[in-house]
Formats: structure tokens, C-alpha cells, sequence
């Protein structure tokens, strides 16, 4: 006959579970199972070294019959992931026979565990205890909302991460998961020490408006929590929208040369180029230029611009409508003029050498660019290619040449400009209506554009306003641009049309919300 009985689980602290079978079978004494030691003592582990240990218990049949023992397996209480019992579900007992039964302490923290073995019918329950030291890592911070800058600014805070255990915690590194508006300024590695801590400064610089989160992870030997997390928000307050419109206008380093016809038949002409001259100095700006300027109309006996020509070095802390007079100055209309402005082109350039009136005008490594006004039709006796020779004669190797045309073309009352449109087709440059319907801030505009193009086809643009820089965002004709860099300093965007396949002159749309005053 076999007898089954139902072993009560072990807990730790206080023992808890079903209680003792009652009633008890009347045939069975109360001695019929023993166990033995009365106490298992795990000692102190070190988790990392020693993740576990075994004690054994003894079962013993004391009575003639055989006995079947339940619920070995089974743990109760709050530490019941800490001991185990290797035991099958239901164990079999001969008359008088033993069976040892290994229990296994497996902390993976630090901390004292105690725990109670009540078999059925024992005389004594058998009393469990261990103990265990690990590193305990442990990441804090003193508020986990990091609060609501500006868009553009930053706001810093410090986790701690301490080590609350009793032996070394080795940090492997951080990382961060989640919104890029948060950054680890240090990700940390090394040991600390029981009750040290190290410090991980973090940063949230919003780059858009709204509520923002970001997890970070310590990687740690912790055994029980090998990755320490904290999750930070944080909240982007917006700015003020800008939207800018500037001209492709590239850079380039350009001495410009205005060739005007001065004849009574201009002052229409002349006096709108007048009103319209900041249009060049601007876009020459626009597109980073390092320009100078002069004006010459035949009647004068060298420039007619004051000093006698414009230099960007010279004028470049004041705006394109306070230089602009100093250019009108030289387009005043006279009593009379000339045509022949291919002549006058190359007598004038004559006067570039030192000492002479126009000394430093044509600067190594820049273009000469030669702009041709008149409404009639140009007046140099000689061939066109004569003259064009002439001029490149004057010029340093590294000088490139380009003429431009601004002159009727046989329509609006005027007559087709001629030898100056053959110069500008021999040399790339400009053929532009001043009689037609195109204002002069259009035709300035394009004059700029030809000098622009002779650099590496980036665009300097100093914005208005500080932009957060993560928000720029430059376009052309709807179309997205990914060619450009942003300069801080200089609060300048580089635009490489050239890159990008832009035409000279065609408008961007740059946009942007303004870095409003970040708190202190």
C-alpha cells in the first residue's frame, strides 16, 4: 500500500502556503517522514563570481510502507525566484529508505533571503537562508521633464548614475533612444566603486515645437539590470516664421566697367538706371562678389564715378541705396555723348596702370567684365574682334574677359545695338533690351549675374534674422535644394547652384523660424 502525502512549499521571511493535511490517516505516526538538517545556510555569494549554490536535504520513510511525497517542486512566497527544489512532481519512498533533495539558492542581486521547508508530518520544518552581494546600478535625475526652451536654444541636466551595491560596477557605455533633440554630451565607461556615482550630462535643444522624449540607456554589469533607463521629455516652444526670397546671384571677384553713351537720346535711359542702381550693388551682394565698379561716358577725362571707382572693400559697411548715388553720380546724362564705346573701352583700360587715373582698377585672378550702354546702334570704326583683342592685350593671364550689351534691339524706338551685341556674343556675355519692357532692377540684376557666374557657382546670402539652423530650409521653384551649408558666424547660407543646376537670377525661397533670445 503506498501513502501520499503533500508536501508544504517553502517561502522566505515567513513561511506561507496550504497548511498541514488534516486529518492526519489515523495508520500513520507522527514521525512517519523526517527531514534532515534542520537549516540550510547558503552563506554569501558573490553573484557575478558565483551565480549559484546547492545545499541538500534528506527525506526519510520511517514507517513500513511505502510513501508517495507531492508539491516538492512547487515554490510560495515573494522569493520564490530566488530558492528552487530539484525535485520530480511527485517523489516515491520505500519503506525506510532515504532520498537527498538539492536545493538551489540563485540570487541575482544583493540581498538577505529567508525561506522555510515544511514537509508533511515532520517533526521541524527545515529554515533556509542566504545572502548575496552585486553591483546595484542606479540612475537618477532630479526632475525628468527638462523643461520648454525656445526653439534654437538648449537647456542642459545631469543624470546620476550611483552604484548602491557591494561590489564593483563596471559601466560599458550610454546611448540614447528616441527624439534626436536630446544628446548625450558624454558617454561614460569605467568602474565605480561601491557608494560611488559618476555624472552623464544630457542636453535637450528642441528643433521643433511640441512635447519631445528620449530614453537613456546605461549599460552596466548589474546582474539583475543590466541596462539602467530613465525616459526625459521635454517641450519646444516655437519662434516666429521668416521667409526670405534672395536671387541666385553666384560669387566671384569682378572688376565691372560701364561703357555709357551720355548723348542727349540716354536721359530717359540713363535717369531710370539711376533710380534703379542699388539693384546691382544688391545682387553683387547677394551673390558674394568681391566687385569694383567704375563709369566711364566719353566725356570726362577719365571715370565719371567718384574716386574714381567703387570698391566693395570701401563701401561694404553701408547698403546698396547709400552707394548707389556714387554710381548715379557717374550716369548723368550730358549734352553729349558717344557711341564708339569699344574705343572708349579701350582707351580707358590704357589708364589702368600705376600712377594713372584708374591705377588697380583690373585685379589679378578677377573677370574684367565691359558693359556697353546705348539705345543706337554702336559707332567703333574698326571690327568688332579688333577691339575685343585690343582689351584682352591689357589683361593679366589670369583676367577673363566678358563684354555685355545693354542696347536697343531694333524695337521700342531704338536701334539694334550692333558691334556691342557681336562683342558680347564673342566674349559669353549679356545681350539685354533697355527699350523693351524689363525693368532696369531686372537688367542690374543680370549685369550682377554675369559677373556672379564667373565663380564656383555658390551663392552667399546673409540672412535677416538668426535662424535655428536645423529648420533652414532653402527651395527653388518648389523644388528642395540640398547643396548648401550654413556659416553661423557670419549668419551666411552658401547655396552651389552649380550643383544644383540653378539658373543666375532665379529666386530662392529660404525659410526658417528666428532663434528668439535664449534664457541664460
Amino acid at each position: 500500500m503506498s501513502l501520499l502525502l503533500a508536501l508544504v512549499s517553502f517561502t522566505a521571511c515567513t513561511p506561507l502556503g496550504p497548511a498541514r493535511p488534516d486529518p492526519r490517516p489515523p495508520e500513520l505516526p507522527d514521525d512517519a517522514l523526517t527531514v534532515s538538517p534542520s537549516m540550510l545556510d547558503f552563506g554569501e555569494l558573490v553573484v557575478l563570481d558565483t551565480p549559484e549554490a546547492a545545499r541538500t536535504i534528506t527525506l526519510t520513510n520511517q514507517t513500513d510502507e511505502e510513501l508517495l511525497v507531492e508539491g516538492l517542486t512547487h515554490v510560495w512566497g515573494i522569493d520564490e525566484d530566488v530558492f528552487f527544489v530539484d525535485a520530480p512532481a511527485v517523489v516515491r519512498l520505500e519503506p525506510r529508505a532515504s532520498l537527498p533533495i538539492d536545493v538551489w539558492f540563485r540570487p541575482n542581486t544583493e540581498g538577505r533571503w529567508l525561506g522555510t521547508v515544511i514537509p508533511p508530518l515532520a517533526v521541524a520544518p527545515v529554515e533556509l537562508i542566504g545572502a548575496a552581494t552585486a553591483p546595484v546600478a542606479s540612475l537618477r535625475i532630479t526632475d525628468l521633464h527638462l523643461g520648454a526652451p525656445f526653439v534654437g536654444c538648449a537647456v542642459d541636466a545631469t543624470l546620476r548614475l550611483s552604484n548602491e551595491g557591494s561590489e564593483t560596477l563596471e559601466v560599458y557605455g550610454a546611448e540614447r533612444a528616441g527624439s534626436g533633440d536630446f544628446t548625450l554630451l558624454d558617454v561614460p565607461t569605467g568602474s565605480l566603486a561601491p557608494g560611488d556615482l559618476m555624472e552623464l550630462p544630457v542636453r535637450f535643444a528642441p528643433t521643433g515645437a511640441g512635447e519631445q522624449s528620449a530614453t537613456v540607456q546605461v549599460f552596466t554589469n548589474d546582474p539583475a539590470s543590466p541596462v539602467a533607463a530613465l525616459t526625459l521629455t521635454g517641450l519646444g516652444v516655437p519662434g516666429s516664421g521668416v521667409v526670405e526670397t534672395p536671387l541666385y546671384v553666384p560669387g566671384a571677384k569682378a572688376d565691372v566697367l560701364l561703357v555709357i553713351d551720355a548723348g542727349s537720346e540716354m536721359w530717359g535711359t540713363l535717369y531710370a538706371a539711376q533710380s534703379a542702381a542699388a539693384a546691382l550693388f544688391s545682387a553683387l551682394d547677394d551673390g558674394g562678389v568681391d566687385w569694383q565698379v567704375a563709369v566711364v561716358n566719353g566725356v570726362s577725362s577719365c571715370s565719371a564715378t567718384v574716386d574714381p571707382y567703387l570698391r566693395a572693400d570701401q563701401v561694404r559697411d553701408y547698403s546698396p541705396e547709400a552707394i548707389a548715388p556714387l554710381l548715379a553720380y557717374g550716369l548723368v546724362p550730358q549734352s553729349q555723348g558717344t557711341r564708339a564705346l569699344l574705343s572708349l573701352a579701350v582707351a580707358t583700360l590704357e589708364r589702368t596702370d600705376s600712377g594713372d587715373c584708374l591705377e588697380g582698377f583690373v585685379r589679378e585672378g578677377a573677370q574684367l567684365h565691359v558693359v556697353l550702354l546705348t539705345r543706337g546702334a554702336e559707332a567703333s570704326p574698326d571690327p568688332t574682334d579688333s577691339y575685343v583683342s585690343a582689351i584682352e592685350a591689357r589683361l593679366p593671364d589670369e583676367v577673363d574677359l566678358v563684354i555685355s550689351a545693354l542696347t536697343g534691339q531694333d524695337s521700342g524706338g531704338c536701334v539694334g545695338g550692333g558691334k556691342a551685341i557681336e562683342a558680347a556674343t564673342l566674349t559669353g556675355g549679356e545681350a539685354l533690351d533697355v527699350c523693351g519692357s524689363t525693368p532696369w532692377e531686372t537688367l542690374w540684376a543680370q549685369v550682377a549675374g554675369v559677373s556672379a557666374a564667373a565663380g564656383s557657382g555658390v551663392m552667399t546670402h546673409t540672412l535677416e534674422q538668426e535662424p535655428v539652423v536645423a529648420t533652414l530650409s532653402v527651395r527653388a521653384e518648389g523644388r528642395a535644394l540640398t547643396a548648401w551649408t550654413y556659416d553661423a558666424d557670419a549668419r551666411a547660407l552658401r547655396v552651389n547652384g552649380a550643383v544644383e543646376g540653378l539658373s543666375v537670377g532665379e529666386p530662392l525661397e529660404v525659410s526658417y523660424l528666428e532663434a528668439l533670445a535664449c534664457q541664460e
